[in-house]
């Protein structure tokens, strides 16, 4: 792809980019929060009524909300690491799984990136309202990231559970599945009720430092597993 001949894959943060030491951030779907273009994939949305006014909250502005506090915990560790959305938009800005993929290729073909974290927030779950990571059914690798993050979060009272692909429709996984770097996809909280946006929202400053802090001994511990 042209646009990619001259990807800059300069750090997103605070901290120089490592080779085979940065952390890609995938958010998820299409434009964030003040683009004032017309929004093609918003994922996840509510409509909510208040004082006789109805305004729609989307899953992409949730996310992007959620990557700013981890942006800067991000920085505050060292940890560096490369915004793909923002890479995006300075080559293809266009936001399909496969363009995902493509961008999120050329920069780990440069950095040898240690993890693609795609992040979301899921909807539709039965009322479940903790945290999920999903994995690749039948590569051990993507079960065995997913199973570090799980343990890593729950041990600070993250509620934080597993799952396989094999419960989701097959595109919502693609960068998973396509992605040369290791990855793993988070599902922040529930959009779907007042209450599991409120719980979500509450503990979403602790969840970025220790999603944070876990990214960062993740760096440390990969390349020494067997």
């Amino acid at each position: 792809m042209a646009e990619l001949d001259n990807l800059n894959t300069c750090s997103s943060g605070k901290v120089e980019v490592v080779v085979g030491e940065t952390i890609i951030i995938s958010p998820g779907h299409g434009l964030d929060r003040g683009d004032i273009r017309k929004e093609p994939n918003p994922g996840a949305y509510v409509k909510v009524t208040k004082n006789n006014k109805t305004f729609i909250i989307k899953e992409v502005n949730l996310v992007y909300d959620f990557c700013k506090l981890l942006y800067a915990e991000l920085d505050k560790l060292g940890v560096p690491y490369i915004n793909l959305k923002q890479k995006i938009r300075e080559t293809t800005d266009k936001y399909t799984i496969k363009e995902r993929n493509e961008v999120a290729n050329a920069i780990d073909d440069k950095v040898d990136a240690a993890l693609e974290l795609c992040i979301h927030v899921d909807a539709h779950n039965h009322g479940y309202t903790g945290i999920t990571f999903f994995y690749i059914k039948n590569r051990p690798r993507s079960k065995k990231i997913a199973e570090y993050f799980k343990k890593k979060l729950n041990e600070k009272n993250l509620p934080t559970r597993i799952k396989d692909d094999t419960e989701t429709y097959e595109q919502s996984l693609g960068e998973l599945r396509n992605t040369k770097a290791p990855a793993t996809l988070i599902e922040i909280g529930l959009i779907d009720t007042e209450e599991s946006r409120k719980i979500m929202l509450e503990r979403e400053p602790l969840l970025a430092i220790v999603l944070a802090s876990t990214l960062k001994s993740f760096i440390k511990d990969r390349p020494n597993w067997n």
